[in-house]
């Protein structure tokens, strides 16, 4: 079988949830959908790999073992995001393929709805029997904005109560709300320079400066800014804080250097991970609000 097979059936059920319901040939197998390099029954074992990897949704039932029938069949933010089709988590405001996607086309218009045109008593109503197609896509929607956390509320019969978009959902639609924030997405999506860049020279470099005011320390020496590893060792002679946060702004500082000039393949993530919360915990340490 082809190993991007999966993929593939995936990729086939985007344009076709709201009717993707299937009845497959397991004992005698028959070309799926027309395509003669999958059969009903590699479609059936893929469709139960794909629920297993938590990336479609579906109701399968089998009886005398000659066929399966499937039905209520969508794909998951996982299955989407598989496909490209949804941003990485935390970088819903982030340019890239998803923009022409399920999440582009689909998901993020109903989620700046909700945030512009909150439904009334803030009830979203779920589909009824004799609804159409659109109507039951667009609470699939609503379902996958709850999953991926972007909106709250409580799943009852009828519908969604208490409708509001979440902490991370006005991030979505806003962007993140500061440098380390921002940080955070972009090692989410694998760009470590980025995510260095936004922790040194945006949030560490404002730190120390705003340090530099309180102690007196000049930050610049003949028009010129000095270094930020210079700037912490004066922070350091003047008592702004000890050798271990000197250590810790050392540390980011290096890493940011490792990043910026193509060695970010011998950074892990964790690393730059920790760097984020070392950064965070030093502005609260040293300059609680």
């Amino acid at each position: 079988m082809d190993p991007d097979a999966l993929d593939k059936l995936l990729l086939s059920l985007i344009d076709r949830e709201s009717k993707a319901n299937f009845d497959l040939e397991l004992t005698e197998p028959v070309p799926w959908e027309g395509n003669t390099s999958l059969n009903s029954k590699e479609a059936d074992l893929l469709l139960q790999e794909g629920t297993h990897q938590g990336l479609l949704e579906g109701d399968r039932r089998e009886g005398d073992g000659s066929m399966s029938w499937w039905s209520n069949i969508c794909l998951t933010v996982d299955g989407l995001r598989r496909l490209g089709e949804w941003p990485p988590a935390g970088g819903e405001h982030l340019p890239g393929p998803w923009d022409n996607g399920v999440w582009g086309e689909r998901d993020r218009s109903l989620l700046d709805e909700l945030a512009t045109s909150p439904p009334h008593a803030d009830f979203l109503h779920g589909p009824e029997g004799g609804d159409s197609a659109q109507e039951r896509d667009r609470w699939r929607v609503v379902l996958r904005l709850l999953s991926a956390g972007l909106i709250a509320g409580g799943l009852q019969r009828g519908g969604l109560d208490g409708v509001r978009l979440t902490v991370e959902g006005r991030r979505a639609l806003d962007g993140p709300t500061g440098p380390l924030d921002r940080a955070v997405v972009e090692l989410r999506r694998g760009a470590k320079a980025e995510a260095m860049t936004a922790v040194v020279d945006e949030a560490l470099a404002d730190l120390l400066r705003k340090l530099a005011a309180v102690k007196g320390v000049p930050t610049e020496q003949n028009g010129k800014p000095w270094l930020l590893s210079n700037l912490a060792d004066r922070l350091l002679a003047a008592g702004a804080f000890a050798r271990d946060s000197h250590a810790e702004v050392q540390m980011c500082l290096a890493l940011r250097n490792e990043t910026d000039h193509g060695r970010g393949v011998g950074v892990s993530e964790p690393r730059i991970a920790r760097a984020i919360e070392t950064a965070r915990e030093l502005g609260d340490r040293l300059l609680p609000s």
